[in-house]
């Protein structure tokens, strides 16, 4: 005991501190550890400093520092600054919001942007009750109402007048084609009497379907003899649809909920018609001519997006269609319009188009730019919702048969509404680009004053190789380019690491479509690297094939 007594240590000093730890959280452990935390990000984040410095700063030396503030005519932005010329945009600024829209009118675009607006917060506020009412009037009642605020004019009819005028003109020219193709079977002699035979079985289809359709012409004709002919064809309308569905939904016993949507719908619809005077010509007719600016994107926007999704609907669902005819008819239809440029489609709707209509048949030229722009958005439409519909499995398709559903009952309660949720990313990109895209749909007169801002706000002595613009024009073509290789780099570090590793043997590579099992994992179509030489061992190749089927099983 007293050997280990007297060999026992006592440190007779305090242990040295110990170096405090590298601190990872604030803004400090942030520069050090998403910045500088190798000497390749330390290389990149000082060169993105330094763009960012060579850019940002003459940037806001321009628009700021050295920017032209006041002045009543040209002449104030001529000197020897060369910064932006603001007097310039705010004696141009009403004109990049409504274009050559008449200024005592101006309060009726106004009116459109509010209301828009007012319609649109309820769905983007997720707890707000009452989504379907709200989606109804944007999507629906907002695009009617927008349209006589801007354009103006009133109506002559309602739905019995409406619905007679096109049935009447349809069997028109159901009665027309039958006597010009009675008209030629008389003057060819060797198939002439077919010919003739048709065109009178023809107008004699035409004369039944005019008597099947003359109470609703007499009724019509009696409306307009009419003192206030669009009330009481607003009044028979509202009657016959509202009974029609009250009978259709189960009558006494279960019609009383539709009659009572039907009928507050239509006193909605009578508040709007006497509120706007459409009975009796409405708003002073603005044409289209004279729209521009802020008030076309937002019209061929919205009218895209709002247009082109039941197209996308109906051509992602025809496209997955056990029916040769509509599949076939769907891809050749989406493949053709996702192949044409939209100026194209653009040009084509305005310059063309109306040289295949009949020469009494007028459409507006935004009406015809608008419907092109809905067929070209809704080819990129399906396919986005075609990678959703692809994503459900087929255990829920399974499950609604059992059930006994229709197809139609689990297509629109089961399958879109899973398949729309999964591709909620895609569609708003795709609504995002139709925004910036559909900029090209505007006249030529309403891009003039975006053209002479760039040219004024951009003025100078061109010439000069050392001139701010100059330095500016090269260092924002510098970020672009480090942006696209930037880009460029990840995606095919990104392929390289979604390969199995016995592809990445392999000497060569070509980029494919990726199977249905991989855009029903993505929800959209994808790429993925292929293998183009056979470098695979066998044994390496059947372990692939292996965990390949194990893996679609799972799916």
């Amino acid at each position: 005991m007293s050997d280990i007594a007297a060999t026992r240590f006592i440190r007779q000093e305090l242990v040295p501190e110990r170096a405090a730890p590298v601190k990872t959280t604030g803004f400090v452990g942030f520069v050090r550890t998403r910045l500088f935390n190798s000497p390749t990000n330390a290389l990149l984040t000082i060169v993105s400093v330094l763009l960012l410095w060579f850019i940002v700063v003459p940037a806001i030396r321009f628009m700021l520092v050295d920017a032209i503030w006041t002045g009543k005519d040209r002449t104030a932005c001529l000197g020897n600054a060369v910064g932006a010329c603001w007097p310039y945009i705010q004696a141009k600024f009403s004109q990049f919001i409504y274009g050559f829209y008449p200024d005592a009118e101006r309060w009726r675009v106004d009116l459109t942007f509010f209301l828009g607006a007012v319609l649109l917060l309820p769905l983007l506020v997720p707890r707000l009750p009452a989504k379907g009412a709200s989606a109804g009037l944007f999507f629906i009642a907002f695009p009617i109402v927008a349209f006589f605020l801007l354009h103006g004019g009133g109506i002559q009819g309602f739905g019995v007048s409406w619905t007679a005028g096109a049935l009447a003109g349809f069997n028109d020219s159901i009665g027309d084609a039958g006597r010009k193709l009675a008209g030629v079977g008389e003057a060819t002699a060797i198939i002439g009497p077919l010919f003739w035979a048709l065109g009178k079985l023809v107008v004699l289809l035409s004369t039944v379907i005019s008597w099947l359709i003359w109470p609703l012409t007499w009724l019509r004709e009696q409306i307009q003899t009419a003192a206030r002919a669009v009330w009481i064809d607003f009044a028979a309308t509202a009657v016959i649809v509202s009974v029609l569905l009250f009978f259709l939904n189960g009558g006494v016993r279960t019609g009383w909920r539709s009659l009572t949507n039907s009928l507050a719908i239509f006193a909605g619809i009578g508040i709007i018609i006497a509120v706007m005077g459409l009975d009796h010509g409405g708003l002073p007719i603005v044409d289209t001519r004279l729209w521009g600016g802020l008030l076309v994107t937002l019209v061929v926007s919205v009218t895209g997006i709002v247009a082109s999704m039941p197209v996308g609907i109906a051509l992602a669902l025809g496209r997955r269609s056990t029916i040769p005819l509509i599949r076939v008819f769907s891809i050749a239809f989406i493949e053709f319009w996702r192949g044409v440029p939209l100026i194209t489609v653009l040009f084509f709707a305005t310059y063309m188009l109306p040289l295949f209509l009949p020469g009494n048949f007028t459409v507006d030229g935004l009406v015809r730019a608008l419907i092109g722009i809905a067929l070209f958005a809704g080819a990129y439409q399906a396919e986005v919702i075609r990678g959703g519909l692809q994503a459900i499995p087929r255990g829920q398709d399974e499950a609604a048969s059992a059930l006994g559903l229709s197809w139609w009952k689990t297509t629109a309660l089961i399958v879109m509404p899973q398949a729309l949720r999964h591709v909620i990313p895609g569609l708003v990109n795709s609504f995002n680009r139709a925004v910036q895209g559909h900029l090209a749909g505007l006249d030529c007169r309403a891009v003039r004053p975006a053209r002479a801002v760039a040219r004024v706000v951009l003025r100078s002595d061109l010439g000069d190789a050392d001139h701010p613009v100059h330095r500016l024009r090269f260092h924002r073509t510098n970020l672009l380019r480090l942006l696209f290789w930037h880009v460029a780099l990840f995606t095919v570090r990104r392929e390289q690491t979604e390969c199995t590793p016995a592809q990445l043997s392999t000497s060569s590579w070509q980029p494919i479509r990726s199977s249905a099992s991989t855009a029903s994992t993505s929800g959209t179509a994808s790429f993925t690297c292929c293998a183009t030489s056979t470098s695979m061992s066998p044994r390496a190749s059947a372990s692939w094939s292996a965990a390949r089927r194990a893996q679609a099983n799972r799916r």
